[in-house]
């Protein structure tokens, strides 16, 4: 394969070093970039500060601080407990829709990504 941007033959054996060395400091970077977020995003929820989030299940965000959401919070303990007696997702799923509990008014509470994150 031939790189035209760098001028680069992979057939050529210092070419392939050049190309392997490069995605290996590429790959690197992207690591240390990924740590560094992940440590500042940790900081952050240890001072109790939420700015980059998604809505919560069982919480809602005012001013700053999370505040359970009684009938949120009884869905979440409901899934938590299926889910430690061996229910899979699609039996949580199933078993909410049976008893028709919501999860915010906005979709039902069996909607796939809900008892996964819920989970998390």
């Amino acid at each position: 394969m031939y790189f035209e941007n760098e001028k680069l033959d992979s057939l050529n054996p210092v070419a392939e070093a050049y190309i392997t060395l490069s995605g290996a400091v590429a790959q690197e970077e992207s690591r240390n970039i990924s740590e560094n977020i992940q440590w500042a995003v940790t900081r952050r929820f240890e001072q109790g500060i939420f700015t980059n989030y998604k809505a919560f299940m069982g919480y809602q965000c005012i001013e700053g601080e999370l505040i359970i959401v009684p009938e949120q919070a009884e869905v979440v303990k409901m899934i938590f407990d299926f889910y430690l007696t061996g229910y899979t997702f699609a039996q949580i799923k199933a078993e909410l829709e049976k008893r028709n509990k919501n999860s915010n008014g906005e979709k039902p509470v069996g909607h796939k990504n809900d008892t996964k994150d819920a989970e998390k």
